[in-house]
């Protein structure tokens, strides 16, 4: 295992009074990358790629796919679980920039969309059902 610290030096322009803030920004990374192919930079370039596609990719499916805790705490449930998750979270805007037409799309969100899915999906399994809509 190698571990690697590294420092981050960053300027912020703040809007309301248009003054530059430096920041310095800390991490300590561990990897099982050897030194030959992931270069120290390499490593932490990586590391902080990782970092947004955790920070944002969970954060998306929690708050917008509305993802629930898995309830099955056996290994194989929660990679079941996760793998259609992420199914889904990558299919749907295939879908939605490959299916509908630029001109329907434009002007309405994602939300919008899955909202509309989502109302189909219920109106069929009611009609599935034999009840009126």
């Amino acid at each position: 295992m190698r571990v690697i610290r590294s420092q981050a030096i960053y300027s912020v322009r703040r809007q309301a009074s248009d003054r530059v803030e430096t920041f310095t920004r800390e991490g300590v990374w561990a990897t099982t990358l050897p030194v030959a192919p992931a270069l120290t930079e390499q490593a932490v370039v990586l590391g902080r790629r990782r970092w947004d596609i955790e920070n944002y990719g969970f954060n998306e499916l929690v708050n917008e796919g509305h993802s629930d805790p898995v309830y099955k705490h056996h290994p194989i449930a929660i990679e079941s679980f996760l793998l259609m998750a992420f199914l889904a979270y990558n299919l749907f805007p295939a879908f939605r920039l490959l299916h509908v037409k630029p001109e329907i799309r434009q002007g309405r969100t994602q939300r919008y969309w899955a909202r509309l899915i989502a109302c189909e999906l219920c109106q069929e399994a009611c009609f599935a059902e034999g009840s009126s809509p």
